[in-house]
């Protein structure tokens, strides 16, 4: 029977079984610790009571150190197991910025928490200058947005004061508005006699004959409608968004309701129009196609109201004005026509009586008679002086032309000067070169400025003369020189103005209702020419009359 033969023990000795344990254990840490430092996020392994246990290389530069010199201390950050959150890392080098993230694990046989540190700085920086970028970009287009903002207000108030015509104005007001703010606006203006409605759309003709519709239904100050609150208590309302309930609210009854629908508001600003404390209307901006409006447009359009406003009082004022001088004018010329009627025939009478047709006239009576008709003369000029004025005023003046000669219109300028003349004592001089010259013009006009500046030269001078000199050169030249008081310089400029006078009005000793030189100074302009005046003050003065031979050319 053969003995089986045995086999040699050959397993490895359990020294041998640990070394080789040791090494792949080594190896194994050798190739984690590779690894972890070879990655460019930190990780840093905290136990529970917060010390660091494990730090990589990328966590030693973000903390600018050495890995191994974090190794037994706190690391100072709360941790909580799968959030995400940031943290400063202050250090030599300045300021940094890490995203932490947190997971649980064992660590030697305890729980312990792997952090992972990224550093963010560099995307954070570039974060916060895309940031400032964007602030910086709104900024300029909020700068650019309040400059083309401001000229527009300068070029609306340009264009709001460049007309007194009420009219002109209110057209000009919604005009403005639907360029630059709105898609329509509504203008509705109080006056005594009721409220007037204006509007302006931005495009399409159906939307522009809704609201000329719309005007039916102006503003009714005593009703509780937002329109009618926003005028009383002149405080602007912002509509970011009109639901029909809004509009039931706004509207008088269906009808008025299915219409401001129809024109279709999505966003309304109303705003007062008034100047102090006085309340002038309401302006209502809408918006049916573009977004919202928000603040900066109800500032806005709160400043165009503003602006407007000015201009509708000042157009009301001109046109108050205008109406009260036109009755002035119509009061002046009525008195006037009334007036001269009877002096005609005193004129007349005067006349037939100095002639003897009702009897011999003995010398005394005739000196009487002079005076009489001095005087009329006198007043009968200060009529026509009165009903030029008022033509003027309410620019009824118009051009009467007729074929004359210069020498037939200053006989007529002598017929009445003449006397004026005689009655003050004066050496009175008249000089007419080129007595044949032709003249195509208004006759009336140009005699009654002659008038005016010689009866002007005569009441003003004590001693000496009054030297008239008319001739042709490049046209009609006529020169009237007196030696009276003069004008003193700094009041050259009033002259020409309605009721002004050299003389103190408690104290002058001349006559006069001080619309001489008004008028002569409107029928100039009216004929085409200039009036000058050279003087000095107890010397004398010239006026000087130039016009056209004939204006119609």
């Amino acid at each position: 029977m053969e003995h089986e033969q045995k086999r040699p023990d050959i397993r490895p000795s359990p020294g041998a079984e640990l070394d080789a344990a040791r090494r792949e254990l080594r190896a194994l840490s050798s190739r984690f610790n590779s690894i972890v430092n070879s990655m460019a996020d930190g990780i840093v392994v905290v136990d529970e009571d917060g010390v660091i246990r494990f730090a990589n290389e990328a966590a030693g530069r973000l903390f600018d150190r050495d890995a191994s010199e974090l190794v037994g201390h706190t690391f100072g950050h709360p941790l909580v197991a799968d959030e995400t959150t940031e943290i400063d890392v202050v250090r030599g080098g300045g300021r940094r910025v890490a995203e932490l993230r947190v997971v649980d694990t064992d660590w030697d046989g305890g729980t312990a928490r792997v952090v992972s540190l990224r550093d963010i700085t560099e995307r954070k920086r570039a974060e916060e200058q895309a940031r400032a970028l964007i602030r910086e970009q709104a900024a300029r287009a909020e700068a650019e947005q309040a400059a083309r903002r401001a000229e527009f207000l300068a070029e609306a108030g340009r264009r709001l004061s460049a007309t007194l015509d009420l009219e002109t104005t209110l057209q000009t007001l919604t005009s403005l508005v639907v360029e630059e703010l709105a898609d329509y606006c509504v203008v509705d203006l109080v006056e005594p006699g009721g409220t007037r409605r204006f509007t302006a759309a931005r495009a399409g003709g159906e939307r522009r004959a809704l609201l000329r519709e719309a005007e039916r239904y102006p503003l009714d100050p005593g009703s509780d409608t937002i329109h009618a609150r926003v005028y009383r208590d002149r405080q602007p309302v912002l509509v970011e968004d009109v639901d029909e309930d809004w509009l039931r609210a706004a509207t008088r009854d269906d009808d008025h309701f299915e219409l401001v629908r129809s024109i279709g508001p999505r966003s309304l600003i109303l705003v007062p129009l008034g100047t102090g404390r006085d309340s002038l209307g309401v302006l209502t901006a809408g918006c049916t196609h573009s977004g919202p409006f928000g603040s900066p447009d109800m500032h806005l359009a709160a400043e165009i109201a503003r602006r407007a406003a000015l201009a509708i009082e000042n157009a009301r004022l001109y046109r108050d004005a205008d109406a009260a001088n036109r009755a002035k004018a119509n009061f002046l010329s009525v008195m006037s026509h009334e007036l001269r009627t009877p002096l005609s025939a005193v004129i007349g009478y005067t006349d037939l009586i100095d002639r003897g047709v009702v009897g011999e006239v003995n010398d005394d009576q005739r000196k009487f008679l002079g005076r009489i008709r001095a005087s009329s003369n006198h007043l009968l000029q200060i009529i026509e002086e009165i009903l030029a004025y008022a033509g003027t005023e309410m620019g009824e003046e118009r051009l009467v032309l007729e074929e004359t000669t210069l020498g037939e219109l200053m006989d007529g300028v002598i017929a009445v000067t003449q006397p004026l003349a005689n009655e003050s004592g004066l050496e009175y001089h008249v000089q007419v070169d080129a007595p044949d010259a032709r003249l195509n013009t208004d006759t009336r006009k140009v005699r009654q400025i002659l008038v005016n500046l010689i009866s002007n030269a005569l009441k003003f001078t004590q001693d000496g003369e009054v030297r008239v000199t008319a001739g042709i050169d490049d046209g009609l030249v006529i020169s009237v020189r007196d030696t009276g008081v003069g004008i003193p310089e700094d009041r050259i400029d009033d002259i020409f103005e309605k009721f002004w006078q050299v003389e103190d009005p408690m104290t002058r000793r001349a006559g006069g209702t001080g619309l001489g030189l008004t008028v002569a100074q409107s029928f100039t302009r009216l004929l085409g020419g200039t009036l000058d005046v050279e003087s000095e003050e107890g010397v004398g003065s010239t006026f000087t009359l130039r016009l056209p031979v004939d204006p119609g050319d």
